[in-house]
Parts: structure tokens; C-alpha cells; sequence
């Protein structure tokens, strides 16, 4: 532990005198937000203790026996990293600005130090990865035998090894970028650099250029065409195969001249993973896209380096009957399981029932019993967060969750001799995840009393969260007690939703009777959100040209996006131009998983 962070755990301790904070208490409570939880300690001892708008959201767990108050809130403010002051007759907790201040230093170094790793590493599978590829280059030269030709465009596709040249070109251009800007990209970003950059992309380094330039000869002089057959040949494959022989058509043909590269960071498509989307765009002159390539770029971080639990020598967890039946529902839920009414009910109001109130507090409740020690924490809502979504099992022993515990992933254990705290491993993080559980319950019961969800009130659930792909524990509840919500996980469907949630109500009518809306009739928030569908992590536009008469009218607001040399214009930067006919740009492929965990 640092200096620096030793001294904010110190500070954050020290509570102001009052009356009351030596009373021994007894007190337990499942997870809910310290708004709730922090007044029910205060009336143990007769004192008003209150938490403020900066910690009421957190979510805590306490179960303690006979301990002095003043101990209690003591664990209470390290695991918020918050701070107690008097305020009159009241003690509030507050966000401790040192301890944060640290951890969000902590955070961005270890950000920073992953990015640098993951790209050594990749460097290191390219080096590799070139010596073995001429080594095999020298053993197929004189394997040429009398196949058809089919066979021959097969073998020359693996001994030319495009794909292994796209993830080499990533490496490359990884290198050509400041990995500290890099690793402050946040959650639903997407960062785009370019070497010909509009006002909303940044600038690549003069070694980029030439690390594509020398990419495109390399490709270009082993290109390779399909033979005349090869249609009728993907016409006798399931949808799968042709798939695959597509993209590696795509892969290996003929680039030309390149006018403009971008590379893009963004989240992948999937919220379980570590990594980062990387995608390398080249086009051409007219603002075309002649190839592209995207591949995961993540790190390999060190897990708890013990054993894992012996299950001979295991402690059994015991769930509540609300916990199993919940754990039985996500297991089923692709069958129409039903929940019972009584949990639904509780689901539907989580600022009586935290979302982590079921299985977490009956995992966490019996590892504080096991410890033998009081017990504070403050969960994450990534706690458990897989479980939710089914795609982890509930741990079935107290070992199974020290192991997770100590694995330092989600929870981490702060150094202390006479209680069990635990907090979150990335607290900075979690704070930016935690979902807003008042906008939760009111989506929840407004579509319990109505029972269905209008468009209505998901807009303005969505103008107050997170997209679910981002924070998972909303789109684990969504998935379950909202019908009809998978199709609404994604970044565009999102986005809509909250241009819709800032429509004025006249705009709202006129789009329900199927009238198209001005962009000048925009106000600032609506106008942002398209922006954002335009340019945004998941951003894909294609123009309607059959709508345009005698050239499109450029709004002002896209115009002053757009590059200062017109090389190309907002209807194709920085998304691909395409055709509708046209599922995927020539050269085009999406890479393979290369996450390091």
C-alpha cells in the first residue's frame, strides 16, 4: 500500500465527536444503498447520520455484533472511500477527495501499464509469427502439386496468411500512437485516429502513414483473386462456411491507392470482455472503404495465484428461496420461465429490494459468518453481474467465493486486523457503472401498473442510464421483467431511445403518424443524440441518395465536422459509404478473439 493511500485511509477513519458513536451495536441488513442503510445505523445510537448525494448510491452490506458505532461508520467510509463531517446535529458521509483522488491515479496507471503491456506482447506474437512464416514460406514453395484450381486459391490463401498481416498491421499502428490517450478511453467511447483527421478525430504520427503505405504494397503484390467457380462453389455451403470463404476472398484482394486511414478504439459488442475493438478503415480517393480489418486487443492480468478450492473440504452455501427461484428463472428464461409473484414484486421495486439484495448478499451474508469478523462492504453492481446474465453459475461453497474474493476481479479485501471489509477492485470504474436504481423502479413499476412498458417511459429510462451492453445488472433486470427488450441492448436502438426521450411532445406525435422530422427543428439534445448514431461507438450511416435533389444540403451542425481540406465529406467519414445491396466493403473482415485475460 502506498504512502499517499495509507494517509487517505487514515483521514477517512477519523470521524468527528459526537455523542452516541461509542454505543456497541448489533445490526444486519442485506445490500441496499447507503441512503437507506446509513439513517438505520444512526438510530441504533439516537444520532441523525445521513449520506449525501456522492455516497447514497453506493450499496452496503453490514452485519456486526456488539461492535462500538463509531468503529462501524469507521469501515463504512474506506470501503465508500468517503469521509464523515459533523453538520450541526448531524453526520453526514461524504466523498473523501484524497481517497478518490488516488484511486482514480491508481486506476489510470493500471490502465496505462495494461495498454503498454498488451501492445509488447502483441509485438512479441508478430515477431514470432514472421519467423514462422518464413519457415513455412520455404516448405510450401515446392509443394505445388496438380490440385484444381479451388485447391490451389485454398492453399495460397493459408501460405499468404492475410489474416496474420491485418493483425500485424494493427500492432504496427498501435505503435504509432500515445498509449496514455489510449487508456483514458471510458466506457461507450469510441476514439478515432486518422491521417488526414477531421475536427472530431485525432492526428496519427508521420510513422503511420508509412506503416500503411508499406501494408498496401506487401498485400497488393500477393493479392489474390478468386477462381471463375468460386460462386457456384459457396452456393453448396451453409451460411457459416460461405461466410468464412468470403471474408477470406475479402481479405486477400487487391487494395490500391489509399487516401485516408483511420484506426478506431471502441468497446466490443459483448460486455464480458477485458478487451478493446481496434479497426484499421483505408480508403480511397472518393471516400470509398477498400478494406478494413478489426481485431480484440486485451490483457493478460494476473489472477490469485493459489489453489483453487478443494471440494472435498467445502462449506456449502445455503440460498434464500427468493435466491434459488431467481437462479432458476435466469437458468430458464429462454423458456418462458415465470417468476413467482412475490419476487417479481420485489424485483419490481428495487429501492426496497437492491438487484443485489438476492444471490450476492446470500454469498456475501455467509462468507462474513464464515470469517468470524464483523463485516462491512460495499458491493459493486459488477458483483455477480455474470450471474445475472447466465453466464456464470452461482458459487455452490464459501471456498468457491473466497477464491473470487482473492482473485481480486471484482471485490478486493482491505487490510484490516479487526473487521472483513471488502470494496470494489476498481472503485472508479464501478462509481461511473453504478446503475440509478430510482430510475430503475420507476420504469419497473410503471410497467407493473401498466402492464406493458411504453416507449414513453424506456425513453426516459434511457436519458438516466447507461446502455445495458454497458452496465449489465440493467440489462440482466430488463431482460427479465421487461417483455420484448432484447432487441433494445444495443448502442443505436439506445441512442434512439434517448433522442426520442428529448422529442418535444408535438415531435413525438408527428413521428407516430409516420411524419419525418427537420433537422432545424432539433433542439440541442435531440441533435446530439444524432450525432452521436452518426459518429458514436457503434456509428454507421448510409445516405438515402435516391431522396437527394440536385445535391443534399449539408447542415451546418455536420458541416463543422467535417475536415478542413475537403478530401471527403461527413457522409462518408468517419463511417463506410456503401451500398444497400452491399453487406460488407470490399476487403472487409472482422477479426478474430486475441484477449489476453
Amino acid at each position: 500500500m502506498s504512502l499517499v493511500l495509507l494517509v487517505a485511509l487514515l483521514s477517512a477513519r477519523q470521524i468527528p465527536a459526537m455523542p452516541g458513536l461509542d454505543k456497541r451495536i448489533t445490526f444486519a441488513i442485506r445490500a441496499a444503498r447507503a441512503a437507506v442503510v446509513i439513517p438505520e445505523l444512526g438510530k441504533l445510537a439516537g444520532i441523525d447520520l445521513r449520506a449525501t448525494p456522492q455516497t447514497e448510491n453506493e450499496v452496503l452490506i453490514v452485519s456486526v455484533a456488539d461492535v462500538p458505532l463509531s468503529d462501524v461508520l469507521a469501515r463504512v467510509a474506506t470501503a465508500t472511500s468517503g469521509q464523515w463531517k459533523r453538520d450541526g446535529k448531524t453526520l453526514k458521509l461524504f466523498a473523501s477527495d484524497k481517497m478518490r483522488s488516488v484511486e482514480e491515479r491508481t486506476d489510470f496507471a493500471k490502465r496505462l501499464a495494461d495498454i503498454k503491456q498488451a501492445i509488447g506482447e502483441r509485438v512479441e506474437v508478430a515477431k514470432k509469427q514472421e519467423l514462422n512464416r518464413a519457415k513455412q514460406s520455404k516448405k510450401t514453395e515446392a509443394a505445388k502439386s496438380d490440385t484444381n484450381e479451388l485447391d490451389r486459391y485454398s492453399g495460397e490463401l493459408e501460405k499468404q496468411d492475410f489474416k496474420g498481416d491485418a493483425e500485424v498491421l494493427i500492432t504496427s499502428l498501435l505503435q504509432c500512437v500515445d498509449p496514455a490517450v489510449l487508456a483514458r478511453f471510458e466506457p461507450a467511447e469510441r476514439l478515432v485516429f486518422s491521417t488526414n483527421p477531421t475536427r472530431m478525430q485525432k492526428a496519427m504520427s508521420g510513422t503511420a502513414a508509412e506503416v500503411i503505405d508499406n501494408f498496401v504494397k506487401d498485400h497488393d503484390a500477393k493479392a489474390i483473386s478468386p477462381p471463375a467457380d468460386f460462386d457456384d462453389f459457396l452456393k453448396a455451403l451453409d451460411q457459416d462456411q460461405a461466410d468464412h470463404w468470403r471474408t477470406s476472398a475479402r481479405r486477400a484482394g487487391r487494395i490500391g491507392q489509399v487516401a485516408k486511414a483511420l484506426f478506431i478504439e471502441s468497446e466490443p459488442d459483448f460486455s464480458y470482455s477485458v478487451a478493446h475493438d481496434f479497426e484499421v478503415r483505408l480508403y480511397d480517393s472518393k471516400g470509398g472503404m477498400v478494406y478494413s480489418t478489426s481485431d480484440l486487443v486485451g490483457v493478460n492480468n494476473q489472477m490469485y495465484p493459489g489453489p483453487a478450492p478443494d471440494a472435498k473440504t467445502s462449506t456449502p452455501i445455503v440460498y434464500s428461496d427468493d435466491s434459488k427461484l431467481l437462479m432458476k428463472g435466469i437458468k430458464n428464461q429462454d423458456q418462458q420461465f415465470q417468476l413467482s409473484k412475490d419476487l417479481k414484486r420485489k424485483m419490481c421495486h428495487p429501492l426496497d429490494f437492491d438487484p443485489l439484495s438476492f444471490i450476492q448478499t446470500d454469498e456475501l451474508m455467509a462468507y462474513a459468518k464464515w470469517k468470524g469478523k464483523p463485516f462491512v462492504a460495499d458491493v459493486p453492481d459488477e458483483f455477480g453481474s455474470a450471474l445475472l446474465e447466465g453466464t456464470e453459475e452461482p458459487a455452490e461453497t464459501l471456498e468457491a467465493v473466497d477464491f473470487k474474493i482473492k482473485r481480486a476481479d471484482e471485490l478486493v479485501t482491505v487490510d484490516d486486523n479487526d473487521f472483513t471489509v471488502l470494496k470494489s477492485s476498481n472503485p472508479v470504474r464501478s462509481r461511473s457503472l453504478r446503475l440509478d436504481r430510482m430510475a430503475l423502479s420507476t420504469l419497473l413499476q410503471a410497467s407493473e401498473q401498466k402492464g406493458a412498458t411504453s416507449l414513453d417511459d424506456l425513453a426516459t429510462y434511457a436519458l438516466q442510464t447507461l446502455e445495458p451492453r454497458t452496465a449489465t445488472l440493467s440489462q440482466s433486470y430488463l431482460k427479465l421483467l421487461v417483455t420484448g427488450f432484447d432487441g433494445m441492448f444495443d448502442s443505436p436502438n439506445w441512442t434512439m431511445l434517448r433522442f426520442y426521450g428529448q422529442l418535444d411532445p408535438g415531435a413525438r406525435e408527428s413521428l407516430a403518424e409516420g411524419m419525418k422530422l427537420p433537422i432545424s427543428s432539433l433542439s440541442a439534445g435531440p441533435k446530439t443524440c444524432l450525432e452521436d448514431l452518426i459518429y458514436g461507438p457503434s456509428g454507421r450511416l448510409v445516405i438515402d441518395e435516391s431522396s437527394s435533389k440536385g445535391g443534399e444540403q449539408v447542415p451546418a451542425w455536420l458541416e463543422s465536422m467535417m475536415p478542413a481540406v475537403p478530401v471527403n465529406d461527413y457522409r462518408v467519414e468517419p463511417t463506410e459509404r456503401r451500398s444497400a445491396q452491399s453487406a460488407l466493403p470490399k476487403n472487409s473482415e472482422r477479426g478474430g478473439m486475441n484477449i489476453w485475460r
